[in-house]
């Protein structure tokens, strides 16, 4: 059953197109179709309609390939049951809002919009444009397979936390997974727009903010580099950064709700106040640890409730 990996890598490494698929190396049911002819073409085209998964990645493909007019193809015989549950959607724009919506609500389908499915893809392009900054090519090369490893550390780190946001909002408040991922985009974005305006008149706090993040945000090696040759980059690209690191933990730590309430003219001094409310929440909850007298079960609650609320209740908003 499934794909043999072996000869799916034969083919990445040799740049092979899929028709050159060993069919000895096919499952029972395996098949190999040439798209360049029309059976082929059609089979393609139909595949996420006609076989059922667990979850369906559509990581290619045109714009709106999923829409109004042929979603229902997406329900099997029966006409009740998706061909998958969940939809990851890893290529752009691959369905409409309008088959997003049928395939929740007749099909229950959990849908990943690609706004969340893709962020790691951008989020290692801004890995890239960093390390392009701050290291010459030969030092890229000789730092590259310890970087490769960090940065997919690193994605897989953002990745769950997008992820375990996505769908606590989704479980304890009412709403469709695609609705929930543009508000988490536009929390991020408004937070960081304020905090890119209220830092661009003061470049010192943010470098010093930067000094302060870049371990926390960007991968181990890179971090490091960044910041001991922070002066080779633009003040501007310093400001977003830290505008972006700061956004982002708000917004995964709080979630949705909380930064929706926030008020515009506050919102970046609330931010900015946040990060420093982490910082103290994180050494409080080290000297409980530390702290004597405190039986382990009472050490462990004061520790998990200092971790989950202490920043925000420090806030006293």
């Amino acid at each position: 059953e499934g794909l043999d990996r072996g000869e799916l890598l034969r083919l990445a490494l040799g740049s092979l197109p899929i028709v050159d698929f060993e069919p000895a190396r096919l499952g029972p049911h395996g098949v190999v179709h040439d798209a360049q002819t029309d059976e082929g073409s059609a089979a393609r085209d139909s595949m996420h309609a006609r076989l059922p998964a667990d979850v369906f990645i559509p990581a290619g493909g045109r714009p709106h390939t999923l829409n109004a007019q042929n979603v229902d193809a997406f329900f099997l015989s029966d006409h009740t049951r998706p061909s998958s549950p969940i939809i990851v959607e890893g290529a752009n724009l691959f369905l409409t809002p309008e088959a997003r919506r049928a395939l929740f609500v007749d099909g229950g389908v959990r849908i990943v919009k690609d706004s969340s499915a893709n962020k790691c893809g951008v989020i290692s392009s801004s890995f890239e444009i960093l390390a392009a900054h701050v290291l010459d090519r030969d030092e890229f090369e000789d730092h590259k397979p310890t970087l490769v490893v960090e940065i997919l550390d690193k994605l897989r780190t953002l990745a769950k936390l997008e992820a375990t946001l996505l769908f606590r909002e989704f479980t304890h408040y009412p709403g469709e997974l695609p609705e929930i991922s543009t508000r988490v985009s536009t929390c991020i974005t408004t937070a960081k727009d304020a905090v890119l305006d209220h830092l661009n008149d003061r470049p010192d706090d943010a470098l010093a903010l930067f000094a302060t993040l870049a371990p926390e945000h960007l991968p181990p090696t890179l971090a490091t580099v960044a910041v001991d040759r922070v002066d080779r980059l633009p003040a501007g690209y310093v400001a977003a950064a830290v505008a972006s690191f700061v956004a982002s933990r708000l917004v995964y730590s709080e979630g949705i709700r909380f930064c929706e309430s926030l008020p515009a003219d506050r919102l970046a001094v609330i931010a900015l106040d946040f990060v420093d409310a982490q910082r103290e929440t994180r050494q409080t909850v080290e000297a409980v640890k530390a702290a004597p007298g405190l039986d382990d079960a009472h050490r462990a609650a004061v520790v998990r409730l200092l971790s989950r609320g202490g920043a925000r209740a420090t806030l006293d908003l």
